[in-house]
C-alpha cells in the first residue's frame, strides 16, 4: 500500500498536466517543497477546487507516488485573499513565491523560512507598504540560506563605503558592493544609488519596525529591488519572470 502523510503548506507554483489535472509545487513546512498531482482539480465537481490556487494555505494529506505524489485532500488555514484585492501586494507576493521555488531545493525541510514566509504573505496583506516587506523578506530568507550580502564595505579593497557616496555597485556573482574604483571592468555589476543602499542597510538592521518607521520613496525601494531581483536570478541560475510584471507595475 503506497505510503500516506499530512504536511501544511502553501501553493507556490503549478502548471496544467493534460486536461483536468495539475503540478502544484507546494512549500510545506514538514518536507519542504514537494510537487504533486492535484487530479481533476480542474473540474467543476473538483473537492480540491480553490484550495489549489496560488498563495493558499492549507493542510494537506498526500499519498507517494513513484515519479509525482498525490493530493488527496486539502482544508484550508488561510487564503490570504486580501492579496487578490490588491494587484501591486499579489505581484509582490506571487515574486517572492518564484523566488523560494527558484532557490529551496525539493524534499529539504525549511521550518524557520516556511513560517518566515507564511507570515510575510500577512504582512503583505496588511502593511502599508508591501514593496519594503518584500525587500525585508528577501535579505532575511539570504541571510536563512547563508548568503552573506555585503552591504558595510567594498568587496575590492576593503574599504567602508559611506551611505551618501555615488558610483557604487552590487556585483551579482559576489553579492556584494564595489566602490567606483574597483568596479571598473566587472561585468555583471549594477549600479545601486545612495539611497537604495541605505534602505536595504536600515531594512537588514531595523528589524521589522522598519518597515513602518522608513519613509523613503517607493521609486527607492523599486531601485533596491531591481538589484536584489537580479542577484537571486543569479543564485537560481534562472530567469524570475515575474521579476518584470512586478516593476512595471510598480512603477504605474
Amino acid at each position: 500500500m503506497s505510503e500516506s502523510y499530512a504536511a501544511q503548506g502553501v501553493n507556490i507554483r503549478h502548471h496544467a498536466l493534460g486536461e483536468a489535472d495539475r503540478i502544484i509545487s507546494v512549500f510545506t513546512r514538514e518536507h519542504g517543497i514537494v510537487r504533486a498531482v492535484a487530479k481533476g482539480v480542474k473540474k467543476p465537481t473538483s473537492r480540491l477546487g480553490g484550495r489549489m490556487e496560488l498563495l493558499h494555505c492549507n493542510t494537506l494529506m498526500f499519498r507517494r507516488g513513484r515519479s509525482l505524489d498525490i493530493i488527496l485532500t486539502a482544508e484550508t488555514v488561510r487564503s490570504f485573499g486580501g492579496l487578490r484585492l490588491d494587484f501591486d501586494r499579489l505581484a509582490f507576493a506571487l515574486y517572492l513565491a518564484e523566488v523560494v521555488n527558484g532557490l529551496l531545493p525539493v524534499g529539504h525541510p525549511q521550518p524557520v523560512v516556511y513560517d518566515l514566509f507564511v507570515s510575510t504573505l500577512a504582512m503583505l496583506e496588511t502593511l502599508e507598504r508591501p514593496e519594503l516587506v518584500a525587500l525585508w523578506f528577501q535579505l532575511q530568507l539570504l541571510t536563512e540560506l547563508g548568503h552573506h550580502v555585503g552591504l558595510t564595505a567594498c568587496h575590492g579593497c576593503q574599504r567602508p563605503i559611506e551611505p551618501q557616496r555615488h558610483g557604487v555597485g552590487f556585483q551579482l556573482s559576489l553579492g556584494a558592493i564595489v566602490c567606483p574604483d574597483c568596479r571598473f571592468g566587472r561585468p555583471d555589476v549594477r549600479e545601486l544609488m545612495p539611497a537604495a543602499l541605505t534602505l536595504l542597510r536600515q531594512l537588514r538592521h531595523g528589524g521589522i519596525q522598519a518597515l513602518v518607521d522608513i519613509t523613503e520613496p517607493v521609486t527607492v525601494a523599486l531601485g533596491a529591488q531591481r538589484v536584489l531581483g537580479d542577484y537571486f536570478a543569479t543564485l537560481a541560475e534562472r530567469e524570475i519572470k515575474s521579476l518584470r510584471i512586478l516593476l512595471d507595475q510598480a512603477a504605474v
